[in-house]
């Protein structure tokens, strides 16, 4: 896989985990639903889903497996904080 082409899908990673993380916190905020309440739907399992995603893509770009999952720790730290920034901002914590 080619660096363009990795990047363009390590953003598509982060713009989804984004979209997830501000729409499940907007209905955690707002109308106290039993799925949006739930710590492990609004933050462990995408960060899981984020993590995996990295590593397969770290994968396919040609590093080792060990390279993978230690680059795909710093990557998905850096994607929670991009996709918890505007909800924590807007609707507080």
């Amino acid at each position: 896989m080619r660096w363009p082409l990795f990047a363009l899908l390590s953003a598509a990673v982060v713009a989804g985990h984004a979209l997830y993380f501000f729409f499940v916190y907007r209905a955690r905020t707002l109308t106290q639903s039993a799925f949006a309440s739930s710590d492990f739907f609004l933050i462990y399992l995408p960060l899981i889903v984020v993590f995996v995603a990295f590593a397969w893509l770290l994968r396919a770009q040609g590093k080792s497996r060990t390279g993978s999952v230690v680059l795909a720790f710093p990557l998905t730290f850096l994607s929670f904080w991009l996709s918890a920034l505007i909800p924590f901002n807007v609707y507080g914590t």
